[in-house]
């Protein structure tokens, strides 16, 4: 596919820039020095098909030199060797075992059947409109690590300090 360039002719030194052409030049890397640039610069990133499509150059009524080259719209050799991921194939499985009407338990996203309780939506709520926006220190947050220490020595009878403690996604 070529890319959509507007044509601009060189200006002359101290002078007044040349009248711009009515209407985008389609498919056109316009200027001498553009068209070299722009050739160079796709060549390097290995788009410009040389052999199938070969650089055309040409002048229009603008009076400036245009280059078109097909670009290379095949996906790197790496990006084409991915494989769906497993665990949305078992995801999209028991989806379907569901919708057909089977009695399916899903592990494989970790994702709840469940809706986000009430005040866990609220607390969040609160959370983004008093600004708690940015992300947590790695560990989780100090007063946080202190509140898990808390609840595991009262309901647990597990002793632990904040340095111990990591709260953190994934």
């Amino acid at each position: 596919m070529a890319r959509r360039v507007h044509c601009e002719p060189r200006r002359p030194r101290g002078g007044t820039p040349p009248p711009r052409p009515s209407m985008p030049v389609v498919g056109l890397l316009a200027t001498r020095a553009c068209a070299i640039g722009a050739a160079a610069s796709i060549a390097r990133r290995g788009a410009l098909r040389a052999a199938r499509a070969p650089v055309i150059h040409h002048r229009h009524r603008a009076g400036c030199l245009s280059t078109r080259a097909e670009v290379d719209q095949t996906l790197n050799p790496r990006v084409a060797a991915l494989r769906p991921s497993k665990t949305m194939a078992l995801t999209d499985k028991a989806r379907e075992m569901k919708e057909s009407g089977l009695p399916v338990i899903g592990l494989a996203a970790g994702e709840p059947d469940f809706d986000t309780p009430a005040e866990i939506v609220r607390a969040g709520c609160d959370a983004i409109m008093n600004g708690h926006t940015r992300y947590s220190p790695n560990t989780g947050t100090a007063a946080l690590r202190k509140a898990v220490c808390a609840k595991l020595k009262e309901e647990n009878g597990l002793e632990y300090s904040p340095s111990e403690i990591v709260l953190s996604n994934g």
